[in-house]
């Protein structure tokens, strides 16, 4: 099973291609942006909120969003044993490659980095 987070369940039909429309509620006011068919008569939506709503004023002013780039390739890996302890969990990231000139690499990142910001356990 996998969970799928920020997302509202709806049984308005979606088909390929209306992706991006309105959900609105029983009154009329859009709580939504129609996202992915997740089965038959089962679809998601990105609940409209603050990240929603400065996205859909970058689509309407400039045509575009602009998307954050870190400049790394990573792969989730089991956390060391010694470092379970130290930090809880079990899951982490390792750091596989960091390009050259981008942001990640201006940080100090290297290959080979483990890194457990924003895990859920």
């Amino acid at each position: 099973m996998r969970f799928i987070d920020d997302v509202i369940q709806t049984d308005a039909v979606l088909n390929p291609g209306n992706s991006g429309g309105a959900l609105a509620d029983h009154r009329g006011e859009v709580v939504g942006v129609n996202t992915a068919v997740a089965g038959i008569g089962l679809g998601l939506a990105v609940p409209i909120n603050d990240a929603t709503r400065a996205i859909i004023g970058a689509l309407m002013t400039d045509g575009g969003v602009k998307r954050g780039y870190i400049g790394i390739a990573a792969q989730p890996r089991p956390l060391p044993r010694p470092a379970r302890h130290q930090y809880g969990g079990e899951g982490c990231l390792e750091v596989l490659e960091v390009v050259a000139g981008a942001p990640a690499e201006l940080a100090g990142i290297r290959s080979g980095d483990l890194d457990r910001a924003g895990r859920r356990d």
